[in-house]
């Protein structure tokens, strides 16, 4: 399969999705709605979901946990994609910053090291979202 097909399946699409969830489903308080308010387009997010979206039922874990997951599987994935046909050892750095960035995120919110809120769904999500990649990609 070429790099544009993997690079579409494996990263684009998933950030795409990862994305639609936090702008649909996720509380508005958060600091992105602010930059949307200030790009002037908060008012057509917020028409969508109102209009659209505020009666389709999501489990908590699709809002709230999925989202971490695909982040460290787009990530991953990327890596490996980039380095699939490198032989420097340094790829082994790059193949590994998701599932570091993300595992240690949420370690670092268990020690109040990171703000947040340390989720043991989410550690799980970013466990699947380290192993996926290597799953489906890794030769």
């Amino acid at each position: 399969m070429s790099k544009k097909i993997l690079l579409i399946n494996n990263v684009i699409i998933p950030m795409i999705v990862g994305g639609f969830i936090y702008i649909f489903f996720r509380e508005s308080s958060l600091l992105m709605f602010k930059w949307f308010d200030f790009l002037n387009i908060y008012d057509l997010i917020f028409y969508v979901r109102e209009e659209y979206l505020f009666n389709i039922y999501i489990p908590i874990w699709i809002s709230n946990n999925l989202p971490d997951g695909i982040w460290i599987y787009s990530l991953t994935s990327l890596m490996i994609i980039i380095w699939s046909n490198h032989q420097a050892k340094s790829k082994y750095f790059w193949i590994s910053m998701g599932p570091f960035l993300g595992l240690s995120a949420e370690v670092g919110q268990f020690f109040n090291i990171v703000s947040g809120t340390f989720d043991v769904i989410d550690f799980l999500f970013c466990i699947i979202g380290s192993v996926l990649p290597f799953i489906f990609l890794y030769k």
